[in-house]
């Protein structure tokens, strides 16, 4: 397998990380604001709640295409241990570095973002970062970030009909129902089995601990 050069992968994460400021900015802009949140009933203050609901936007959109993409590397290279990266997933990783360093930024200056998602974040850029440096055990990371982002598109639509006082919505019934098996599924069934190839098998070790 072939990889990209360092300046492609610093490209790459640069120009997914001005896209992601751009599809936030964009989510402003085409997608309604409940009224509750909206600045225009607000004294034309754009609250935390504000910058909260429209942070689902990008989220649903970067979840969505790391599924996509995640799901494509693992049906077209299959599952492998301790191989070296293909393009493929390098492209993945460069997607996940921009999207979580623009929510990182952006979350911590709107101060939407806890501390415990800030971790994530940040773990999140170190596996990027050291998959891109080690050139290694792409796959794995494919494969990893398939099983947790696969249930987050619906993660954020709840949240979503959440900001729109829903909860009550047979709408919002079905969303908990498909959330709550698509994640049992993934974190708890498919993840376990996975981790019994994947800690003995030949992943750089350095991978295996983040």
């Amino acid at each position: 397998m072939t990889s990209y050069s360092e300046r492609t992968h610093t490209f790459l994460s640069i120009f997914f990380t001005i896209a992601y400021f751009i599809i936030g900015a964009a989510s402003t802009l085409f997608f309604e604001c409940p009224k509750h949140i909206d600045p225009a009933n607000n004294r034309g203050k754009k609250k935390l709640s504000y910058y909260d609901y429209y942070s689902n936007y990008p989220m649903i959109f970067y979840a969505t295409a790391a599924t996509i993409f995640s799901a494509y590397v693992v049906a077209k290279e299959g599952l492998t241990f301790g191989q070296p990266n293909s393009k493929d997933v390098e492209f993945i990783l460069c997607h996940g570095f921009g999207y979580f360093l623009y929510d990182l930024v952006y979350g911590t200056y709107r101060g939407y973002l806890d501390r415990e998602t800030k971790i994530h974040h940040v773990v999140a850029i170190v596996m990027s970062v050291l998959g891109l440096y080690l050139r290694n055990s792409g796959n794995e990371f494919a494969f990893l970030i398939l099983a947790e982002e696969i249930s987050n598109p619906i993660a954020g639509l709840r949240k979503i009909l959440k900001c729109y006082k829903m909860e009550s919505s047979m709408l919002f019934y079905y969303v908990s129902l498909i959330l709550g098996f698509i994640y049992t599924v993934a974190r708890f069934i498919i993840g376990p089995i996975y981790a019994i190839w994947f800690y003995p098998g030949p992943t750089h070790l350095g991978i295996k601990i983040s």
